[in-house]
């Protein structure tokens, strides 16, 4: 996988994952900006949060994608410039998902206090046992934004995702609104490189 794909690979699974969490926890309205780095790949995005919705704006090798998921519908939308446009994929709730914020074998640790970007956290080690395999993820709270993880990991430290510069409040509606025209995919990765068809 070259370095675009892998960055939008791990984008979409921190989407996916904020969703499964937003899902079972009230997650908080903010603006902040995202910094996701995997192994060599390193992108920052502009995230929108509603508390409801978020929207992520980037570039990636001087293309503009914008991101939009539903928690409550469990939906992504994913807007690109011509040929491929708007793709729509539902993102439904997996418990086996490491950062999900429940399911079975949902276990949460409190290791401590730490200071990330300024803001006082409190870090925990979360791990999901399914099927006898075990999931780890570790996130720094801040106490100051409403229990915002502004930094999150897995145990492997396969990626690093972080928030920096969070303003509480709500953001423009108009930011989560989504065109009408898109198309809908099975598999969103697939469908960047496939024709689209209508729904």
């Amino acid at each position: 996988m070259n370095v675009s794909r892998r960055l939008l690979a791990v984008t979409f699974a921190v989407v996916a994952a904020s969703s499964a969490r937003a899902a079972a926890l009230e997650m908080p309205a903010f603006t902040a900006d995202q910094e996701i780095t995997a192994g060599e790949a390193k992108t920052t995005s502009k995230v929108y949060s509603s508390g409801k919705r978020m929207r992520l704006e980037q570039n990636l090798q001087g293309n503009k994608m914008t991101s939009i998921a539903d928690y409550t519908q469990q939906k992504m939308w994913v807007l690109m410039p011509p040929p491929v446009g708007c793709i729509e994929q539902k993102v439904p709730f997996d418990p086996k998902d490491p950062s999900a914020a429940s399911g079975p074998g949902y276990e949460e640790e409190k290791l401590g206090a730490e200071t990330i970007d300024g803001h006082p956290t409190e870090k925990y080690k979360v791990t999901t046992v399914i099927d006898g395999k075990t999931y780890v993820t570790y996130q720094w709270r801040a106490t100051d934004l409403k229990g915002l993880p502004v930094k999150v990991t897995d145990d492997a430290n396969s990626y690093e995702a972080v928030y920096k510069n969070v303003v509480l409040g709500n953001p423009d509606p108009k930011l989560f609104e989504v065109p009408k025209d898109c198309k809908s995919f099975g598999n969103l990765m697939q469908g960047m490189g496939a024709p689209p068809t209508n729904q």
